[in-house]
């Protein structure tokens, strides 16, 4: 697997969500500290940019419809081994 750079530590705010595309395809990062999450870019309810969404405690939450999406080291995992990562409400 190849590293791709998609953004500069520095210029990600903390818990605010920022948009990437990779490959074609939309990302959506989240930096919470000294770390960072990296998830599929859209909703997976309506496909809206999960980075025009907010960040409410640990969950990015998408801004059309609310739909609450958990970011951190479980969601990354759920995402690589092929799951959803998401929690929809």
């Amino acid at each position: 697997m190849n590293k791709v750079k998609v953004a500069d530590w520095q210029d990600l705010e903390d818990r605010k969500p920022t948009y990437a595309l990779v490959a074609g395809v939309d990302l959506v990062l989240i930096r919470y500290g000294d770390e960072v999450s990296v998830l599929y870019g859209r909703c997976l309810h309506r496909g809206a940019l999960l980075a025009d969404g907010y960040v409410q405690g640990r969950n990015l939450i998408c801004g059309v419809h609310q739909w609450d999406y958990r970011y951190g080291a479980l969601a990354q995992i759920q995402l690589l081994a092929g799951g959803r990562g998401a929690l929809g409400g």
